[in-house]
């Protein structure tokens, strides 16, 4: 018997890998304090402060570009449009998030003027606030704190704090901005309004934004299109690529479509070509009968023969030496270049989904009393985004004939199967467009608060109390294709009519008889009758609401020598609640090639009680200009978990003389797992045996002692092939298994600012390891951890399958893997930051030189206590270096320019693919590129400020610098990760006008 397996075109897993178009910084101050921070305002962790005004003379859209391309995030995956499209993400399609250090989005706080905003999305993973809410027109600066800050903020500040601080100035201004790549696709509009005034007790703003940018589709780019092999011959020299005789190009290697797949057991008389997978193609354009022969002449009725029209593909004359049945045919290897492997489909795929989205934003306040203000803020945005794909489908039949195999009759009355005859059976591959999204999100958040001053013995003393509630409504429209069109006709010996009483057994629709032999259908085109009988669109939908009141009071305490012991004691209550309901095809398990899920549905609250300290400990002295401790604790209860969080954070700032600075905290940080994380329902798919199984083989020569020790405690033979059939997988929420995910936190740097040059420099170094981490293990992770451990058969890990008894039929068979969430994991990231900002007269104007680095020393993951280290710095996605410098020119005119550079550091995946990736192409040895090179872009432009009018103009990625080609790549040639940029060189222009 020779059978094949068939490749299914799945995304890697989010390397994370899982993006958009590296863009510039605006410019960075070495520290700030985050208003938020009430007591503790000493400048002891380095925060970022990217302001908006800035960021337009840089070219940047949005608050995802802004924020993404810093450098606390450049250096590892980041979420975006390009990534959510790609690859399945938390989220959704089209959501935007920021990871600070590569730790993930969820482990990232973000505040909106120092209150949480709540996360929004669609799928039962949301998890992040989502950077398509809020319009950078609407945004005066944001602060990034660098370091984790669970005792002053709470749950989910691991990694660090995104405090955005929207506009407050009074006036107005309409903004429009347009950014056109030069050889189109992905092209950007956007057009603003705000206007802010003040009054004798109070203030109003409301801000308007609409976004829009085009699709960017594979075939828009050259280096986006062709998946080539990208293979070199392995003792130096060019490329070992097949070459397409079609085209005299290198073969485009993306998504086989158009052919039937063979299971052949006609044995060694076939006149089958002994390759793997054994394809039939049919001969659209002519080429086949131009380049090769066709099936021998059967002269065994166990021998396949095919309609005139089809060709053996996928092979060279390697695979047919020794089969009688080719005896003198030569085919050279025109075969495995005329493979059709790239559809047009492809060329309209989408790298970055369409985007339209509007918001609305208002906010004021207004003064009560003396001593008491009222204030209040209110935002709704709609974002709809559009991701256009195509995917295989197939189904498997006999031939008009296929001699009884499996003792049946074997026999297809269907009329397009007519002709293939012989001891086979077939799949039948097709192509379609048919395999869309779309994704519609409302975001609503509003916040109601009074804040005051107090007078008496607490006169200094200040407090707040604030109300915010959001509410994220989603839907996702997607194409399927009914399972129950396909399933229940797979191996048919009659016609529809005369199966199941001529309906689907499931959504009892009136049969149709598929042509799936048809050569039109194989290549994507498939009458109206078909599609409707195939084909369906339906919408799913996920509400996750958010609500929260706090309250805080700071003050002074008392006097110390060195100065004003400050304090601050508050609170926080806050509720999510999350209600995900897919689809009704998948919550009926009837969609094919996906998996069936449930409702995810869910409730968490938490109470939090929280203490800061600022003391003053040394002043005035020598090399002690002023030394002071900031202390906070915070105590939180969370009703889905056992455990209480108790989380401390120390910081000290020494000022050694007016130009040094020390700096340094120490802390612990904690997260509450997230809702999808405990409540997601049961989604169910299948995984081979071969893939999941340690124990098959573990008499073979080299599987490990320990292995093999446990496999036989477990009564499986040595010799042991596996199951025949698949596991089921079961991935779902952790409910009752949870607890959070904690944290210790390091940070430690200086500060340099000489009083004889306008320069300042600094350095920090962090180290964030958190243990316990919130993630799900693959089926064989599990197995794996599972006979790996020294307590087998007591390990935890061992509950999480089953396997049939030995006696059992089908025995030693892996039935059920439960893969739910669960604590197991750590992570690490540890590295520096390198921030520097000069100033300098010229005889032009004033230049500014600002640069900031962040290199990575430690990037990796423990996935069990006795796996392996998982070390990705330094691979894709995950740079070593990234950086930035920025040139600023302000001359005494109305013009000003700016000149941007970004690094990217090069990355390496030769070791981890080495071990896991053949370095073969068709079975002849080659040598891949699993490395890029450093990379980088530059910005140039200008702004010409004429009265109440500004003008911005420039050009972003001046040089057409392309993503570095690779040979494992995801999109072309190209990896889809966040540091690179796949627009080209582009044109902007911004036209504000103030009123």
């Amino acid at each position: 018997m020779r059978v094949h397996r068939k490749p299914t075109r799945a995304l890697s897993s989010f390397r994370l890998k899982k993006n958009r178009q590296p863009t510039k910084r605006a410019r960075t101050k070495l520290s700030s304090p985050v208003p938020a921070l009430r007591a503790t305002n000493s400048p002891a962790a380095p925060i970022d402060v990217l302001t908006a005004d800035e960021a337009q003379i840089e070219g940047i859209a949005d608050v995802a570009q802004l924020l993404q391309s810093s450098t606390a995030a450049s250096g590892s995956a980041q979420v975006n449009g390009a990534v959510s499209s790609a690859f399945v993400s938390n989220g959704g399609t089209g959501a935007e998030t920021l990871s600070l250090r590569g730790l993930g989005a969820n482990r990232t706080l973000f505040l909106l003027d120092g209150r949480r905003a709540g996360p929004s999305g669609t799928r039962g993973s949301v998890s992040a606030f989502d950077l398509n809410s809020i319009p950078l027109a609407a945004v005066e600066r944001v602060e990034i704190l660098k370091d984790g800050a669970s005792a002053v903020y709470g749950s989910d500040a691991i990694a660090g704090v995104v405090n955005i601080i929207t506009r407050k100035d009074d006036g107005g201004v309409i903004d429009g901005f347009i950014s056109t790549p030069e050889k189109g696709g992905g092209e950007v509009f956007r057009l603003s309004g705000t206007y802010g005034k003040s009054f004798d007790k109070g203030s109003i703003r409301g801000t308007a934004d609409y976004y829009k940018s085009r699709k960017l589709a594979r075939g828009d780019r050259d280096y986006l299109d062709c998946g080539e092999a990208y293979a070199f011959n392995p003792n130096g020299g060019g490329r070992a690529d097949v070459i397409d005789p079609r085209t005299g190009e290198f073969q485009c290697r993306d998504l086989l479509w158009g052919h039937v797949w063979i299971y052949d057991y006609a044995g060694a008389d076939s006149n089958i070509p002994d390759t793997f997978p054994y394809l039939a193609q049919y001969d659209y354009d002519g080429f086949l009968a131009q380049y090769l022969p066709q099936y021998p002449a059967a002269t065994d009725p166990f021998q396949l023969t095919v309609p005139s029209g089809f060709y053996p593909i996928y092979y060279d004359q390697n695979d047919i030496d020794g089969l009688a049945a080719w005896d003198g045919i030569t085919v050279g290897d025109e075969a495995r270049g005329l493979v059709d492997y790239d559809h047009p489909f492809q060329n309209a795929e989408t790298l970055q989904p369409e985007v339209e989205r509007i918001t609305f934003l208002l906010s004021g306040e207004y003064e009560l009393t003396d001593n008491v203000t009222a204030y209040g803020e209110a935002l709704y945005n709609r974002r709809e985004t559009f991701n256009d794909s195509y995917s295989q489908f197939w189904s498997y039949h006999y031939g008009e004939d296929s001699r009884g195999l499996f003792g049946g009759s074997g026999m297809n009355p269907e009329p397009s199967a007519q002709g293939w005859t012989g001891l086979q059976w077939f799949s039948p591959t097709a192509i379609t467009d048919r395999n869309d999204e779309k994704v519609v999100v409302e975001y609503q958040r509003y916040v109601a608060g009074l804040r005051g001053d107090f007078g008496g013995f607490l006169d200094g003393f200040s407090w707040d109390l604030a109300y915010q509630y959001s509410d994220s409504q989603g839907d996702y429209t997607e194409d399927f294709i009914y399972g129950d069109a396909i399933y229940d006709y797979n191996f048919q010996t009659s016609l529809c009519a005369d199966i199941n009483g001529g309906v689907t057994s499931v959504t009892g629709t009136p049969c149709v008889d598929v042509p799936w032999f048809d050569p039109e259908l194989l290549r994507g085109n498939y009458s109206q009758e078909v599609e409707d009988f195939l084909f369906t669109r339906e919408t799913g939908d996920t509400k996750y609401t958010q609500s929260s009141l706090e309250g805080y009071i700071t003050g002074p305490l008392f006097e110390l020598p060195a100065g004003t012991l400050s304090g601050a004691i508050g609170f926080l209550y806050q509720e999510d609640e999350i209600t995900d309901t897919p689809s009704d095809i998948v919550l009926a398990g009837n969609a094919w090639g996906a998996s069936s899920a449930g409702i995810t549905t869910g409730k968490q609250e938490q109470t939090a009680f929280y203490g800061e300290l600022e003391v003053p400990i040394l002043a005035d002295l020598p090399l002690v200009e002023s030394l002071t401790l900031a202390a906070s604790g915070r105590i939180t209860d969370i009703n889905t978990v056992d455990e209480t969080g108790d989380n401390y954070r120390l910081a000290l700032n020494w000022q050694i003389t007016p130009e040094f600075r020390l700096r340094a905290t120490q802390g612990t940080s904690f997260r509450a797992p997230g809702l999808f994380e405990l409540y997601l329902a049961d989604e169910t798919s299948f995984v081979r045996q071969g893939l999941i199984d340690p124990c098959i083989n573990w008499g073979d020569a080299g599987t490990p002692a320990i292995v093999q020790a446990n496999c036989a405690a477990d009564g499986i033979p040595d010799d042991y092939v596996g199951g025949a059939i698949t596991a089921n997988l079961f991935r779902g929420g952790g409910l009752g298994l949870l607890e959070p995910e904690t944290s210790d936190n390091f940070s430690a740097g200086f500060v340099y600012t000489p009083s004889y040059i306008d320069l300042s420099f600094a350095i920090d170094y962090f180290d964030i390891e958190i243990n316990d981490e919130i993630t799900t293990l693959t089926a064989a992770q599990i197995l794996d951890g599972c006979y790996t451990s020294q307590s087998f058969p007591n390990d935890p890990l061992c509950s999480r399958f089953d396997r049939n008894a030995p006696d059992a039929n089908d025995a030693n068979r892996i039935t059920d893997v439960r893969a739910q969430f669960i604590n197991v994991a750590s992570q690490k990231s540890e590295g520096l930051d390198f921030t520097a900002r000069y100033g300098h007269d010229t005889k032009w104007g004033r230049l500014t030189v600002e640069a900031q680095a962040t290199h990575q020393l430690e990037a990796y993951r423990v996935t069990l206590e006795n796996s392996p280290v998982e070390d990705t710095n330094g691979e894709y996605g995950e740079p070593k270096t990234t950086g930035y410098v920025n040139f600023n020119l302000d001359t005494e005119t109305p013009w000003s320019f700016f000149w941007g550079i970004d690094y990217i550091g090069d990355t390496d995946q030769t070791e981890r693919n080495s071990e896991d990736l053949a370095s073969t192409l068709y079975g002849v040895p080659v040598r891949y590129k699993w490395y890029t090179e450093e990379t980088i872009y530059h910005t140039f432009s200008a702004q010409y400020d004429a009265d109440d009018w500004t003008f911005r103009a420039g050009v972003a990625n001046v040089f057409d610098e392309h993503p570095p080609a690779v040979s494992d790549s995801d999109s072309g040639n190209s990896l889809i990760v966040s540091q690179y940029d796949y627009l080209g060189r582009r044109v902007f222009l911004n036209i504000s006008k103030r009123f």
